[in-house]
């Protein structure tokens, strides 16, 4: 089991349709993502994933579409949005120094 926070989502994650993302630990309350999209275009976006200190959750877009992580282990997790389809999001690798939490 992994702790509810933004340095346990540091590593590199695939989705089910194919994009991956290298996630970075940009400060204490925000993440870097690098997207890599299955047609090979990659984009890099600071604090679009961050942790929210009004609803103390782990959250991901802007204020008309967040998304809140809702489930987080060490091989996966789950976004989810009230009236969406959630997506899952599979480990594939871990940071530097942190392979022992496999």
């Amino acid at each position: 089991k992994v702790s509810y926070s933004l340095k346990s989502l540091c590593g590199t994650w695939r989705d089910t349709r194919g994009s991956s993302y290298e996630v970075l630990l940009d400060d204490a309350d925000s993440l870097e993502i690098r997207t890599t999209r299955p047609n090979g275009r990659v984009t890099a976006t600071r604090g679009l994933v961050h942790w929210d200190k009004a609803k103390k959750w782990i959250v991901w877009g802007c204020s008309a579409t967040l998304y809140w992580l809702s489930e987080l282990d060490n091989k996966s997790l789950l976004w989810e949005r009230a009236g969406r389809e959630p997506f899952a999001w599979q480990r594939t690798g871990w940071p530097s120094g942190q392979e022992d939490q496999q």
